[in-house]
């Protein structure tokens, strides 16, 4: 797993995010941080311990938990039991079961993805991913710097070791699903969060072209403790 500071030592709070698959820092790179200290997690073909990253967050005031994609998953599994350190935990466009046909991306065309696997299947799923030429635009200028060897070998550990989390209470407090979602459906994210506060915004997969910092993320669910 890739454990990124995009900034780090200036805030006084801290923003853990846990990527969507593929991903590294890059994508992110048009937030601003500030006041935040921010950290990246990325690349889950290794769950790793993450006591020294728990011991980090003792030293803040406030840690805030966003998950995108499939970080969602991820960001359960590593913070499970972690919950009382975060003020906020937040999901966007991701659920607990992230390869399901009822409640994430359907089962055959994950498959198929990993199967077919190739740079032009890659640049397929960032159109799908984008949607909009303006929004794809901005996600080429900030696309990720992975190997296609390394996002190969992360999509088939993600296969193996993928399970359905319904039976496992979620910590998420507040989600936020885009409108035309076309890699985790939007109908099926919907189902999944029936449950839980909701916030729906137009547009597609990746939604970080709409911000300029990641404050804005916050202040669209609120910052206070749930």
């Amino acid at each position: 797993m890739i454990v990124d500071w995009c900034a780090r030592g200036a805030g006084r709070d801290l923003i853990v995010f846990c990527n969507g698959w593929g991903m590294d820092r890059w994508p992110l790179s048009g937030l601003a941080a500030e006041p935040f200290d921010v950290v990246v997690l990325s690349d889950y073909h290794l769950l790793d311990e993450i006591e020294q990253l728990r011991a980090e967050l003792l030293r803040y005031r406030r840690c805030y938990l966003i998950c995108w994609s499939m970080g969602v998953w991820a960001g359960q599994r590593l913070f499970s039991r972690d919950r009382d350190l975060f003020t906020r935990c937040i999901a966007i466009n991701g659920t607990l079961q992230p390869v399901n046909d009822r409640f994430g991306i359907p089962v055959e065309i994950f498959a198929a993805t990993l199967e077919e696997f190739s740079s032009s299947i890659l640049e397929r799923f960032y159109r799908r991913m984008c949607k909009e030429t303006g929004v794809f635009t901005f996600f080429h200028e900030h696309r990720p710097q992975r190997s296609l060897a390394s996002q190969r070998r992360e999509l088939a550990v993600l296969q193996s070791i993928v399970s359905d989390e319904a039976g496992t209470p979620t910590f998420y407090d507040s989600v936020i699903i885009s409108g035309n979602d076309l890699i985790i459906p939007t109908r099926n994210q919907q189902a999944f969060w029936q449950d839980r506060r909701v916030i729906e915004i137009d547009g597609c997969h990746y939604p970080f072209s709409r911000w300029q910092r990641w404050s804005d993320i916050l202040d669209l669910v609120g910052r206070d403790e749930r």
